[in-house]
């Protein structure tokens, strides 16, 4: 990851709520909901902004997400201590 996007990741800790919701709207291009605690909301901007500089997921993951989603239908590993 380059210094710049480390550099422009690292000022969105220090928004106010309101920067982040304005950031939002111009990244996602929609209001996002008011209850999203801030640290969700920096985390899904660090997300959307990492996403663009850098590609989001490859085809075959984002069709598996769906599955994944839904645990009834996925089976996981065994737990084991």
């Amino acid at each position: 990851m380059s210094a710049d996007l480390t550099n422009r990741l690292a000022a969105h800790l220090t928004m106010k709520r309101e920067e982040l919701m304005t950031l939002w709207r111009q990244l996602y291009g929609r209001k996002a909901r008011s209850q999203i605690r801030c640290e969700l909301l920096v985390q899904m901007l660090a997300y959307r902004i990492h996403e663009r500089a850098c590609g989001g997921l490859s085809t075959v993951p984002r069709q598996r997400l769906p599955q994944l989603a839904r645990p009834s239908l996925v089976e996981l590993p065994a737990f084991q201590h």
